[in-house]
């Protein structure tokens, strides 16, 4: 019986063995193909990007000639509006006095693109400087060109006018205050005797009243009184209307309001108006 047994275990080892063998090789040739579809697939991609990389170029190229024509189109344009020659550069017309000043304007706010000409005379720099004062002394202008060369930018530099000093504050002495009466006096008619200002130190934005008493000694009726207040910056004229009395003897008042100051001038004038003729009187106060 063992005899028997061991031919069959002879052959149940060699079958497993060619099972593992066979296995074996098709599991390479999996792993084979997996790595050709990888390596295909990375290919592919290398070019995608050359094509990417070959259109850039073309690109670039396309924008260099694009640049190229404008500068040829922009150049035969100068020819035909000013009657350049292909065989002349820029700074030979300039020099010779032959380039139209309106293109020389053009350069003068532009980049200089020809340096062939300006090669000596970049070395050499000027500076000029103009100073424009006012009558204060506040505003000063300042140019500056840097640059011999051709199509160089002349950029006039203005500086901050300096503060103005501030004036010196007004000292504005105070009037009596309350009210004040004033005996006065005129020769012709209509006379006036006396006045009363109520208040005299009127604050700003306030009225002030006036009274005047007038008498005709002609016996001719008074037809107008009227009033002007003289202030610092502006005067305030202002009329009276008869309160008491008679228009031949009698008291008047008007009033006005100050929208000003009186630290320098402060003074009123009335006059009077009649038949007879007329007559006025001053109070000055400062």
């Amino acid at each position: 019986m063992e005899k028997k047994s061991r031919p069959v275990l002879v052959v149940s080892i060699i079958l497993i063995l060619f099972s593992v063998l066979f296995l074996t090789k098709d599991q390479i040739s999996l792993a084979a193909t997996v790595s050709g579809a990888k390596l295909l697939q990375l290919q592919e991609q290398i070019a995608k990007i050359r094509i990417q990389i070959e259109e850039i170029k073309i690109g670039i190229e396309i924008k260099s000639l694009k640049k190229e024509i404008a500068e040829k189109e922009d150049l035969m344009e100068r020819v035909r509006m000013y009657g350049l020659t292909l065989h002349q550069t820029i700074p030979d017309i300039i020099l010779d006095g032959l380039y139209p000043f309106k293109v020389a304007e053009e350069l003068a706010t532009t980049t200089a693109t020809t340096t062939e000409a300006t090669t000596t005379s970049a070395e050499a720099t000027t500076t000029a400087s103009t100073t424009e004062e006012v009558a204060s002394g506040a505003t000063t202008t300042e140019i500056v060109t840097t640059g011999g060369g051709l199509g160089e930018d002349t950029t006039p530099v203005v500086s901050e006018p300096e503060p103005e000093p501030e004036p010196p504050p007004v000292i504005c002495n105070p009037v009596a205050s309350g009210t004040r009466t004033y005996s006065v006096s005129t020769k012709a008619n209509p006379k006036m005797t006396q006045v009363v200002i109520n208040p005299l130190d009127v604050a700003k934005f306030s009225s002030q009243t006036v009274r005047v008493s007038i008498q005709e000694t002609n016996e001719a009726s008074i037809t107008e009184v009227s009033g002007i207040a003289f202030l610092d910056n502006n005067s305030f004229p202002f009329s009276f209307s008869l309160v008491s009395g008679t228009d031949i003897n009698g008291t008047w008042q008007g009033s006005w309001t100050n929208l000003d100051t009186y630290c320098n001038t402060y003074m009123l004038r009335i006059t009077a108006t009649s038949a007879s003729g007329e007559s006025s009187v001053e109070l000055a106060f400062k």
